[in-house]
């Protein structure tokens, strides 16, 4: 059943339920026949960040099917046999989306983001030889959200559908129906209606920093605001993160987390110390929590990757080690579901928050509090700037992994507090510099990524060995990837010279000079 309405559909508003009979008696000039009857629930389903939305497209699964469709005009995008949320590309029909879906969706799952319980009645308008020349659908329909409670009252509608040929019949029952029902419109697409009754909207995402700070607000004001929506996106993802759902729920609630700590850590000065220690402690404690579910997460959405590394004969080998992945996953999960569900938690968040919504004393103790939160901007990413010069020149070919490390943790905090600051600056000065940092970024990243999976697979393979669970073809297979990473911690350690340089050339040390230190010493 295709649920969106076509454009030139008729759709009449019924004050009540109108009974079969009364139907008829309404169009007593014309002759109709019950062609069928369903009652059926449809879900709308999406990604949690809206990645379907974000390509013009949507899901929506009737029970039997799982059909795509065009945001544009409800034109089908490919079906697939139904499969029950939450539902990974590699469930569906490769062909769907024009082969595109598991490039939209990466590794995250769709949803259901809305729903629409059904109760339709479908008549067939008769003409004198028994041919239909209309449909009319009686609809009952009630809006959820996506645990299935209501929304919205019952709506009660009229569906007029014309067939191409019978204008004269669509035009004299449509002169009936709005002389009994007065309020009418166009027919609008039902799932889209089925959003608009449902909390969150299309594309709308709790923790995106995208507000706009004023530069000449207070600090403590201004970072309010910016930790209240890292706030936000710990709340809203910690639900499917606890269950599950997909990867990027823990992936995405700990960078908030870890922003929020850096919030605290860099823009000092704007609270009571007493405060700004207590919560760069807690969250510290969980980044620190969170961190072995996420370990098993990349491991196991790295094992494809790994496998195209090896010699296709030691491709199987790994199984072991998928299966040692999947139950340390499991085991991490419930561990984190115990510890955020003791009563601490859930008094140092609710505690947070109050504070974070508690209006700044008129007159603060903290030295930057009352500051214009512009200049205190300039100051601490000028500041962080020039460190990550100061480490990055002192890289030499000689220089230890950890010297590394320290410069991409550097470089983090700058990238956070240009993006938390970024409305305080021309976007068109902001973006470029960012993006160059990103590639430098990349380098670092890449280095500091392969260090831990090389250090953290021959832990796992003793691991394994300690349990009784390493074959002797598997403990080659990863000796032999340790070998590949290796290689490749090589290549990448020798780029950063050449990686290094972009960044810190005359024309990027200038911009971010004019940008953020110009009329300072």
């Amino acid at each position: 059943m295709n649920p969106v309405a076509r454009p030139r559909d008729h759709e009449y508003h019924l004050p009540r339920v109108l009974r079969e009979g009364a139907l008829g008696e309404l169009l007593a000039g014309f002759r109709l026949a019950r062609q069928d009857h369903l009652h059926t629930t449809l879900w709308v389903l999406d990604t949690f960040d809206w990645r379907l939305f974000g390509a013009g497209l949507r899901a929506v699964l009737d029970g039997e099917r799982l059909r795509f469709q065009h945001l544009a005009d409800g034109r089908p995008a490919g079906d697939s046999a139904a499969v029950a949320p939450p539902v990974f590309a590699a469930a569906v029909d490769p062909g769907v989306c024009d082969g595109r879906l598991a490039q939209i969706l990466s590794v995250r799952a769709l949803l259901p983001v809305a729903g629409i319980r059904l109760a339709r009645t479908t008549y067939g308008v008769l003409n004198a030889d028994d041919k239909t020349v209309a449909r009319l659908r009686l609809e009952h329909r009630r809006y959820l959200d996506p645990e299935g409670g209501e929304t919205a009252p019952w709506e009660r509608v009229l569906v007029l559908e014309p067939i191409r040929g019978y204008g004269a019949t669509r035009k004299a029952l449509a002169k009936v129906l709005q002389r009994h029902f007065p309020e009418h419109r166009p027919a609008r697409d039902i799932c889209a209606r089925a959003l608009e009754a449902c909390p969150r909207r299309p594309g709308e995402m709790a923790g995106r920093l995208d507000m706009v700070l004023d530069p000449a607000a207070r600090a403590d004001e201004s970072v309010k605001v910016i930790l209240g929506r890292l706030h936000a996106a710990m709340a809203d993802n910690s639900p499917g993160m606890l269950a599950g759902l997909d990867p990027e729920f823990l992936h995405d609630y700990r960078v908030a987390v870890r922003r929020t700590r850096s919030v605290l850590a860099q823009v000092k000065g704007v609270f009571a110390d007493g405060i700004t220690r207590r919560y760069r402690e807690y969250f510290g404690g969980l980044g620190a929590l969170t961190g072995p579910a996420r370990d098993a997460d990349v491991y196991l959405l790295a094992l494809a990757d790994y496998r195209a590394l090896l010699e296709p004969a030691h491709g199987p080998a790994l199984d072991a080690f998928a299966d040692f992945l999947r139950e340390r996953r499991a085991r991490e999960y419930r561990r984190l579901r115990e510890e955020l569900s003791r009563p601490r938690h859930a008094r140092m968040m609710a505690a947070w928050g109050d504070f974070l919504t508690r209006p700044v004393p008129r007159r603060p103790a903290a030295a930057n509090a009352a500051r214009p939160v512009k200049g205190l901007a300039d100051e601490r990413i000028w500041k962080m700037f020039r460190r990550v010069m100061k480490e990055g020149r002192a890289i030499t070919a000689a220089a230890p992994p950890e010297a590394l490390h320290e410069l991409r943790k550097s470089c983090k905090k700058l990238r956070y507090l240009m993006e938390f600051f970024a409305s305080l600056y021309p976007a068109g000065e902001t973006t470029p510099l960012i993006k160059a940092l990103k590639r430098f970024q990349d380098n670092l990243g890449e280095y500091q990524d392969l260090s831990v999976q090389m250090e953290q697979l021959a832990g796992f393979e003793a691991e394994m060995a300690r349990e009784g669970r390493l074959a002797p073809q598997t403990r080659q297979a990863m000796e032999a990837l340790v070998a590949r990473l290796e290689a490749r911690h090589g290549v990448v350690r020798e780029a950063f010279d050449e990686r290094f340089a972009a960044f810190s050339e005359p024309a990027v040390q200038a911009a971010f000079a004019a940008l953020y230190h110009a009329g300072r010493d």
